[in-house]
């Protein structure tokens, strides 16, 4: 299979990011899949848009990693051999990251209105006050955003977004960074997340900032 058209995103140093919209895929393009992917499409998912959304951003990794290997944890996808990767797919786009040392986790999501009632059960009280301050539609899409690459990069589950994932207050920058941290009884660990828009999309990545 060729490669499609995609996004490819360098936001920081060793953080790359690519992006393939979802109509760029047929929902039977998964030759090109890892096994594990390919069996994963198969016994999982078998609605047509969500197969394209799977193989969206398995293609995006594919560009970023010709020769990729991976087993999953769960849910999560895990490379096999050196670097970190995440993935994520809306109904319009399916992405990929990848940071060679560092855990990372990504989140792709388009404009989604009712955040605003389910901003209580997802942010704590620190966060809320930031969204009450305003600009709150655009606070709350990262916020959302982060707190689902913060997830995905935790890995291990038995996280609650309000109680153990904390952002610091967001500037008002269409594209920036921001302190994050994911902290439980037994993890505390310092993250950095960022954000850049696509297409009327809001991609939200976070990076380990402790090397492994």
């Amino acid at each position: 299979m060729e490669s499609p058209e995609h996004h490819l995103y360098y936001p920081e140093e060793s953080v790359s990011i690519n992006l393939i919209s979802v109509d760029q895929v047929g929902e039977g393009d998964a030759t090109h899949l890892h096994p594990s992917d390919r069996k994963r499409l198969d016994d999982l998912i078998h609605h047509k848009h969500k197969r394209q959304e799977f193989i969206a951003s398995r293609t995006a990794l594919r560009i970023l990693r010709p020769e990729y290997m991976l087993h999953y944890e769960g849910r999560c996808p895990i490379l096999d051999g050196p670097g970190y990767i995440s993935l994520a797919h809306s109904p319009q786009y399916g992405a990929a990251i990848h940071h060679p040392t560092r855990r990372v986790g990504i989140d792709v999501e388009p404009v989604r209105p009712k955040l605003a009632k389910l901003a209580p059960k997802f942010l704590n009280a620190d966060e809320l006050k930031d969204v009450e301050r305003g600009h709150s539609q655009f606070k709350l899409q990262i916020l959302w955003g982060a707190k689902e690459a913060l997830f995905k990069l935790h890995r291990m589950g038995g996280i609650e977004f309000k109680s153990h994932l904390f952002i610091d207050p967001l500037p008002l920058e269409d594209e920036g960074t921001v302190n994050a941290r994911i902290k439980t009884d037994t993890e505390d660990t310092p993250c950095k997340i960022g954000w850049f828009t696509h297409q009327n999309q809001y991609v939200v990545y976070a990076v380990s900032e402790i090397p492994l």
